[in-house]
């Protein structure tokens, strides 16, 4: 760093996608990993308490993505590492359990039954949710929503506030269209995992 610099600093989400890509790669008991990580942003409202950073904690970094057991802890679909603003590894969370904080949010998008409480945590308050399927596939979820997706080497935005819209416009019953949109989000996410 030279004079006059600011110094460099880490780049949380580019870490935690670096993370899960070589998780992605390894395989126990010829099984994939799946994982995941909700990210509590800078500017998270006052509701939501900064994390106590516990004695020992390390950062999220490609270091322990070699130790299987490591892997193991979380699932994904029920429980989430927990990383503070810095890139900290805090907690391993029941993401229904952290949901409960956030009472009764209104989702902008139906979603994956599989994947509701991971938008309901990140629903409000500038949190990212990254999750790993078994099939390799690096979900991004922000603002209540899936945003981007990873697969076969390439990122794709989602969209999905979008197409909802389109799709309810072209139903013109927003109840119908809700449910129909929820099922055929719910059977993707079935055969993706």
């Amino acid at each position: 760093m030279g004079e006059g610099e600011p110094p460099a600093k880490r780049d949380v989400v580019a870490e935690a996608i670096e993370v899960l890509r070589q998780s992605s790669l390894i395989t126990y008991e010829s099984h994939r990993f799946s994982t995941g990580v909700i990210l509590i942003s800078q500017n998270r409202k006052a509701r939501d308490a900064k994390p106590e950073l516990p004695l020992g904690a390390v950062p999220y970094t490609s270091a322990p993505v070699s130790i299987k057991s490591f892997h193991r802890l979380c699932d994904r679909l029920h429980t989430v590492f927990l990383l503070n603003p810095e890139g900290m590894l805090v907690d391993l969370v029941d993401v229904e359990r952290y949901v409960r904080k956030y009472g009764d949010v209104l989702l902008p998008t139906p979603c994956p039954e599989r994947y509701r409480a991971h938008c309901l945590a990140i629903a409000s308050g500038g949190n990212i949710c990254l999750v790993l399927t078994p099939n390799g596939e690096i979900k991004i979820f922000a603002s209540g929503v899936q945003v981007f997706h990873f697969l076969e080497g390439r990122w794709h935005v989602t969209d999905m506030q979008e197409k909802y819209r389109e799709f309810y416009q072209s139903i013109g019953d927003t109840v119908l269209a809700s449910r129909i949109f929820t099922v055929a989000l719910n059977l993707a996410a079935g055969a993706g995992d």
